[in-house]
């Protein structure tokens, strides 16, 4: 089906529900009926086939026609499967459309001076010549999708069950001559950025012919004969040996020169490394004491825990030790040969009232001021 044909099918079914949308005017009074209204809103263009406007509020139709087709989709999915006869073909998910179109008529609405409380503007999806049983909707999605058989059914369940939204016929009045001036069906330019949208430009400017963006032609090359040979000049013979005789100059002069730094290393590096190993031998002689009486190094010796460590670890473990020691200032130290350091305390215990008996504690720090030994003795 060509784009004549197409666009002749859908004329007939958008005719098909704008007359069951008079019908329902003429038996509701009270009622606005608007086909074929082109918004312009900032770049975005959006055709809505059918507008309804009554008490319960601001109805879009949009009209899907194909003939003896059927459809399969999910709310969720971006596209959707037509098949009629033999053919398929995918096409945008129209409660996707209709979310745009909903959104477009909001703001070119509030633009206008003429805000709607957006339960007052509703939806739906018309199939003509469609079978949708192969839907697969939720309740939600379900309500917003009908038949041309099934919309006198919707538009009667509507005026029975939906709620009030435009309570005079001043409000109704007011959205009827906002949408006559927002109507832009007859501009030719809102009409060729839509059209452009429709193919999928989305207003983008076409590039321009393949002939006006070529570049000139390289002039043709010459072929010359088989066998053709130019002739050389003598003074062409003439620079190119006297090229080659410097370019040999060149070269044996780079040969001398390494020839001459090869010299240099044999006769230089190896006195440069007999002093610099004889001067290595005396800082190690130095070093060791040997021949110069120098004295050897003494070795770092290791930090020791401190007495203050040893009270702040023993008032911790042992705090009876800690306030009974004889002498807490002044116990006996035993440095370790590993950087430990031992101390002992004398310190009274009273096993009974009426006794006493002295005792030693022995605390073994290691040189952090960790704990390496405990013992208690008599």
């Amino acid at each position: 089906m060509d784009y004549s044909q197409s666009k002749a099918l859908g004329d007939v079914g958008e005719r098909r529900v704008g007359e069951v949308l008079e019908h329902y005017r003429k038996t509701v009074g009270w009622m606005s009926h608007h086909s074929d209204v082109l918004l312009s809103v900032g770049s975005m263009t959006a055709q809505l086939d059918h507008l309804l406007i009554d008490r319960r509020g601001v109805l879009i139709l949009e009209v899907k026609t194909w003939n003896d087709a059927w459809i399969r989709g999910t709310a969720d999915e971006s596209k959707w499967t037509v098949g009629y006869g033999k053919s398929r073909h995918r096409i945008q998910n129209p409660l996707k459309q209709l979310s745009s179109q909903r959104n477009a008529l909001t703001k070119a609405l509030r633009d206008a001076g003429c805000a709607i409380h957006p339960d007052a503007l509703q939806s739906v999806i018309v199939f003509v010549g469609t079978d949708t049983s192969g839907l697969e909707l939720d309740s939600e999605s379900r309500r917003r999708v009908t038949t041309i058989e099934g919309l006198p059914g919707y538009l009667a369940e509507r005026q029975a069950c939906a709620p009030v939204m435009f309570g005079d016929v001043g409000m109704i009045t007011a959205v009827h001559e906002k949408l006559l001036g927002l109507n832009r069906s007859r501009d030719p330019e809102v009409q060729a950025r839509h059209a452009a949208y429709r193919q999928g430009l989305r207003g983008e400017r076409k590039a321009p012919p393949v002939h006006a963006r070529q570049a000139a032609a390289p002039p043709p090359v010459r072929r010359q004969p088989s066998g053709y040979a130019p002739a050389r000049s003598s003074y062409s013979y003439h620079v190119q040996a006297k090229t080659r005789a410097s370019y040999a100059g060149v070269q044996a002069a780079v040969i001398a020169a390494m020839v001459l730094i090869a010299l240099l290393l044999i006769c230089i590096v190896p006195t440069a490394m007999k002093n610099v190993i004889t001067g290595m031998g005396r800082d190690l002689g130095a070093q060791s004491g040997s021949g110069t009486g120098a004295q050897p190094q003494q070795p770092i010796q290791p930090a020791k825990p401190t007495l203050e460590q040893a009270k702040s670890v023993l008032r911790t473990v042992a705090p009876d030790v800690y306030e009974h020691a004889a002498h807490l200032d002044a116990p006996s130290v035993v440095d370790g040969l590993d950087g430990t350091a031992t101390f002992t305390w004398e310190y009274v215990s009273q096993p009974t009232p009426r006794s006493a008996v002295v005792k030693k504690f022995a605390l073994t720090l290691r040189a952090d001021g960790s704990i390496g030994g405990m013992t208690a003795s008599d």
